[in-house]
């Protein structure tokens, strides 16, 4: 998950007229809009929330990908607090409705996730705190 796609430098917006303002603002929105269309089939780091932290080596970085409106999520997660929310999805990579799913914990544990309609990624009771594996998710993103 090394592919990771740099955002461009935003202009300062100082200049004299309106057009000048109109056009810096559209360069802008066009890097942006490329910068969208390169996220289909290249990992994206999550930047984690609420003290949800990345577990670190040997195991990846958690992160996800689109590839023909299919989310896949990576990586194992290492935590502060259960019932959290620990990561939030962009609008184009979350599902139309709350979804479950399984994952594995440590100790050769099990237990779930959740991602809503919203994109938050919670992890409830009865995960861990210490390993938490979002490794093989998958699901058809909201169109």
């Amino acid at each position: 998950m090394s592919d990771f796609i740099p955002i461009p430098e935003l202009p300062v917006f100082k200049q004299k007229s309106r057009w000048d303002l109109f056009n810096a603002f559209r360069d802008t929105l066009l890097k942006l809009i490329v910068i969208a269309d390169q996220t289909e089939d290249i990992w994206v780091r999550m930047n984690l929330l609420n003290g949800w932290q990345h577990y670190g080596t040997p195991y990846g970085e958690a992160g996800y990908r689109k590839v023909d409106n299919m989310i896949y999520l990576s990586g194992v997660l290492l935590g502060t607090a259960l019932n959290t929310i620990a990561y939030n999805l962009p609008k184009n990579f979350r599902p139309a409705t709350t979804r479950y799913f399984p994952v594995a914990t440590d100790n050769d544990s099990s237990g779930h996730i959740t991602i809503d309609k919203n994109g938050n990624l919670t992890i409830p009771t009865g995960c861990s705190l210490l390993l938490t594996s979002l490794d093989g998710i998958i699901y058809r993103a909201e169109r």
